[in-house]
């Protein structure tokens, strides 16, 4: 038995009519789902690459992101402190002490030598003005230019020997500046053996 309620039922040659709200028309794409703009610095993946991540960012400002090392290679110069200044300093403070320290030594011996004879012609080792006065002034004066000299020749290794300390801080040929402080220490202990030694040999022959 045919339904009558239903106009539709009658032609069995025809459609029912469409819904009467579609969600888009016939002639219309359906929607596509969202996608989330990229940023400036990633471009979407294309299709059949993988995914990538972006760039770890550092915990910390100022400090470099997670992940990575730096590159391997000699180290650069010496963060603190002075920069060095080139072996020049090093280098001239090292010839200054060494080679006062030597005139020292050879002016100590010249002089020791004649204080020796000095003493010996006074007969005394202690010797006054009035002694030296009654000795030979030849005598007398060789000694005096022996010690003025051996004075000029300490100051200049003074100074030398400060020269050295500033090449030391200044990264200057630290080896030969080290090695100058050392010899700067020594030469006065030095000089005073020398002239000691020298003298010896006419304190010896002193009537006691």
């Amino acid at each position: 038995m045919t339904n009558q309620s239903d106009p539709w039922s009658t032609d069995p040659n025809r459609r029912p009519p469409p819904p009467e709200n579609p969600p888009y028309s016939p002639w219309q794409q359906p929607p596509q789902p969202e996608v989330p703009p990229a940023s400036s610095w990633q471009q979407p993946p294309q299709p059949g690459t993988p995914p990538y991540a972006p760039w770890p960012q550092s915990a910390q400002p100022g400090m470099p992101p997670a992940g990575w090392y730096a590159p391997n290679g000699p180290a650069g110069p010496y963060p603190y402190g002075p920069r060095g200044s080139g072996p020049g300093l090093g280098t001239g403070a090292f010839v200054l002490v060494a080679c006062m320290t030597l005139a020292t030594i050879v002016l100590a011996h010249l002089a020791g030598h004649d204080l020796g004879v000095l003493m010996l012609e006074v007969g005394s080792t202690t010797v006054d003005a009035t002694q030296i006065r009654a000795t030979d002034p030849a005598l007398t004066q060789r000694l005096g230019t022996w010690l003025l000299l051996g004075l000029i020749a300490s100051l200049a290794g003074i100074g030398g020997w400060i020269a050295a300390i500033v090449a030391i801080n200044r990264r200057s040929a630290r080896p030969l500046a080290i090695t100058a402080i050392v010899i700067g220490v020594i030469a006065p202990v030095l000089g005073i053996a020398t002239m000691i030694a020298a003298a010896a040999p006419f304190l010896s022959q002193i009537p006691q």
